[in-house]
């Protein structure tokens, strides 16, 4: 090999120039200040102690088949392992021998979730100091509305499965917004002319606020010693990417174009100091991204690779970017492990010791029966047994006395093994729910009992119910502050020209449209809340007393409101008791007829009969179009009375009417009046 050739080293290797990437050449050469490099050494040293501090060894995580106690990347792992029915190893198996494993976590996993996960947690919006209807109206919709556009219900249910999976699911609250020139074609006289096409441009600003997955081992507390998130002091935010992964994520950011893949970080460079052994690989195109959050310094510093990625002017660190300067993550636990302890317990964890008790006596017993089908043949002749053919109907020929040949019985499985595996799994049962509690109340119950039965089911995981609150709560307040400050500014640019002939920007404000809600007059519908400036709101308010008539044909509602009208908005908030848990389609029906049946007798006065024919229309997913004023009631008949219906007397109330054909002549239990008040 030619002497000339140039090498470098990467951990203490000797790597040929060739090898490394065109990146390391087309990168221009970054020197940043004295002060910047203090920064970068000190972030990183920050992040150092985060990581070692957490990849100790604690007991909370429990130890090991060796009895050595867990760290949280081996607990995440074997959690991991369980979930995905992969026990511990049967090693030096035969051929025949049976290696299985019984999917009792999994099942259970998925059991809980379909109990408590069936949607998001709902929010209920009100002013801290006092009531004000209007604005916690607006506030609730544009949360409603962000939650909608983010897939907020998906999100829930996969935030509740790494909870009960890893014990901890950690979530980023943040914002995020992209700008793009839009062309906005304009027809002439004849439409449009593919030949000349006139447009104005539109800058649009694409703004929402998200929630983010984080995975719970690129997560590090500042303090493990804090459980509450909202009292940690600072942490670091890890994610492992792709070169180009990152350039195309970091486009906006100048000093991404300094950035080098791992395996160009040479230890000569200054970047080899502040970038994990893992990623310093010989070819490696992967960029460890570093995003620290400080609540005590209020910083927020990104390193990628060793450069820092989001300096101000002059080396000045960024502050945290929102406005109501936490640290925008929540966390959401299954179970406890300590007072002092910001991690969770799983439930793989739970119930791994009698997991891997099933599955080895199961195996056993497997394997015990199929050696009970294949009895053992023995002989005192040397040559007896050579190739024998035990398939069914074969004839064989030995050269011996068959009275010689002796078959060996293997008893099977005994009934004391299959009690055994049943107890086992009764066991498993107490960490999940039965039928009763899962809301399958086997024949002909009423409302009620459904009911009663899925609460039974909520108050079986009442605590991991309680978590998920706490964490969403946490979640909801930093979504709202990340509404009202980034989502009541101007998404939308539009380039005019004035009267003077001179360019000018038009702003315009994003609306947000809320379906099935309830509107102002009684009904469900559709609800749009526009932004406009404050000089435009008198017109926009005068305009819509002339559309009213045309939207509430079409059901919909629609505000103008100023942003200075929300944007200071002292508000609290509560989660909607049971929100995320939704009846059968059969338990809502069964329910709007038990309810319209008690109040119909007991406040016949009260009542506004066509709200609850329309409420019960929906209910059964009718057209009220198609039904309404079919059959006029007699001016002479009492309210609450109609004609006799087949197998009922004249004069039968109409709401014993309805409750009679929905179930078929099934007496339902009348609700308490606590139950009436829910």
């Amino acid at each position: 090999m030619p002497d000339d050739i140039k090498k470098f080293k990467i951990l203490g290797k000797d790597v040929e120039e060739s090898s490394l990437s065109q990146a390391r050449f087309n990168a221009p050469l970054y020197n940043p200040s004295v002060k910047a490099q203090e920064i970068i050494k000190n972030t990183w040293n920050r992040w150092t102690d985060m990581r070692n501090n957490r990849d100790q060894n604690y007991k909370w995580f429990g130890k090991t088949r060796d009895g050595v106690y867990r760290n949280l990347i081996t607990y995440i792992n074997t959690m991991e392992k369980r979930w995905n029915s992969d026990g511990i190893p049967r090693v030096n198996l035969e051929d025949w021998q049976a290696s299985v494993f019984k999917p009792e976590t999994r099942n259970k996993v998925i059991t809980i979730l379909s109990a408590v996960a069936q949607q998001r947690p709902r929010m209920k919006f009100k002013g801290r100091e006092k009531s004000d209807y209007m604005r916690e109206l607006v506030v609730g919709d544009m949360y409603d509305w962000s939650e909608d556009v983010d897939n907020g219900d998906e999100q829930a249910l996969y935030t509740m499965l790494d909870a009960i999976i890893h014990g901890t699911a950690i979530r980023y609250e943040g914002y995020e917004d992209c700008k793009k020139v839009i062309k906005e074609l304009k027809a002439g006289e004849d439409g449009y002319d593919l030949y000349n096409l006139d447009y104005d441009e539109k800058v649009i600003i694409e703004k929402k606020v998200v929630t983010k997955e984080v995975q719970l081992q690129d997560f590090y507390f500042g303090s493990m010693l804090t459980r509450r998130m909202d009292e940690q002091p600072d942490c670091v935010w890890r994610k492992l990417m792709r070169l180009n992964d990152f350039k195309n994520e970091f486009a906006g950011w100048d000093n991404a174009k300094f950035v080098l893949p791992g395996g160009d970080l040479t230890d000569e460079t200054y970047f080899a100091a502040f970038a994990s052994d893992e990623i310093r690989e010989k070819q490696s195109e992967l960029v460890e991204v570093l995003r620290y959050y400080s609540k005590e310094t209020d910083e927020f510093i990104i390193l990628a690779n060793g450069v820092w990625v989001n300096p101000l002017s002059k080396s000045k660190v960024c502050p945290l970017p929102f406005s109501h300067k936490e640290l925008p993550f929540y966390s959401v636990l299954f179970e406890p492990m300590s007072s002092t302890f910001p991690y969770g317990k799983a439930l793989p964890d739970k119930m791994i010791g009698i997991q891997d008790s099933i599955n080895a006596l199961l195996n056993m017993a497997l394997d015990q029966s199929f050696v009970s089908i294949h009895p053992l043949l023995v002989t005192g002749d040397e040559d007896v047994l050579d190739d024998v053919d035990l398939t069914p109907n074969s004839i064989n020929y030995v050269g011996a006395d068959v009275q010689n040949i002796l078959e060996i019985k293997r008893s099977p499985p005994a009934p004391a093994h299959f009690n055994m595996l049943q107890f086992l799994h009764q066991s498993l049962e107490e960490t999940s729910v039965d039928a009763t509690q899962s809301g399958q109340t086997g024949d002909a119950g009423t409302a009620t009992e459904v009911r009663v039965a899925a609460q039974a089911a909520a108050r079986a995981f009442s605590l991991f119910l309680n978590f998920v609150n706490f964490g969403y709560r946490r979640k909801a307040m930093l979504r709202t502050q990340n509404i009202l400050q980034f989502l009541t500014s101007p998404s939308i640019l539009k380039k005019v020209l004035g009267d003077d002939g001179e360019e000018r920007f038009d702003e315009a404000f994003q609306a947000f449209k809320v379906s099935n809600v309830p509107l102002m007059n009684g009904k469900q519908g559709t609800r749009i809340i526009e932004l406009v400036n404050k000089d435009e709101l008198q017109v926009k308010r005068q305009k819509i007393a002339d559309e009213t008539k045309e939207l509430e044909a079409q059901n919909i509602e629609k505000f103008y409101i100023s942003p200075e009208f929300i944007r200071e908005f002292d508000f609290d908030l509560e989660i909607i008791e049971g929100s995320t848990m939704k009846n059968e389609e059969s338990t809502d029906k069964a329910l709007e007829i038990e309810f319209q049946t008690q109040i119909l007798t007991m406040y016949p006065d009260l009542v506004n009969r066509e709200a609850l024919f329309e409420e019960l229309l929906k209910k059964f997913k009718k057209d009220p179009r198609l039904i309404k004023n079919q059959m006029p009631m007699n001016p002479m008949m009492q309210p609450g009375m109609a004609p006799g219906s087949p197998g009922m007397p004249p004069g039968t109330p109409m709401s014993q009417q309805v409750t009679q054909r929905a179930t078929g002549g099934r007496q339902l239990a009348k609700p308490g009046l606590n139950q009436l008040q829910r």
